[in-house]
């Protein structure tokens, strides 16, 4: 979801630099944006999940770019291609999961007429990345009230032909 300058600040401060993950610069929904993932052990439902990510994305030269998505095991399990799990989501493959959910941000359209921050189920492509880039639904899914792109096939049906 969209999120205020002063809010990004806030949350950066509560996290704290002991759990940022990964920093780095991206071209994500059309634009130059800093990514930061911080590893959340408060986020609800830390429990039973391994991977409790917040990712924050924010374009430094406009207020109006910035974006908070939080994703555990659960959520990661709803978007990733089947044949990856569940070796991804094991604490030893953290940096391989780290790239993937890098490579599949991207800014989508809400369908409320704002723009959030999503992972695609299949990679977006960026620079020398040559990974496709697939159909998201009209209407976005959405697991815990928060929004997360799939692919038009169900994740569940690994032989069905993908949308051109």
């Amino acid at each position: 979801s969209a999120l205020p300058a002063a809010e990004q600040k806030e949350l950066q401060a509560e996290l704290g630099e002991e759990a940022l993950l990964v920093k780095r610069v991206i071209v994500c929904g059309k634009r130059k944006m800093n990514i930061e993932i911080y590893e959340d052990p408060t986020m609800p439902g830390s429990y039973e999940s391994y991977n409790n990510l917040v990712i924050l994305a924010f374009a430094p030269s406009d207020q109006t770019q910035r974006y908070t998505l939080q994703l555990n095991d659960r959520k990661l399990a709803q978007v990733l291609p089947r044949n990856m799990l569940p070796d991804i989501l094991e604490p030893e493959n953290k940096e391989e999961l780290l790239e993937r959910v890098l490579a599949c941000l991207d800014v989508a359209d809400s369908g409320r007429g704002d723009k959030v921050l999503v992972m695609q189920s299949d990679c977006v492509q960026r620079g020398t990345r040559a990974l496709q880039l697939t159909d998201i639904p009209q209407a976005p899914k959405t697991v815990d009230n928060t929004i997360v792109a799939c692919r038009a096939v169900s994740p569940l049906d690994s032989d069905a032909p993908r949308r051109a």
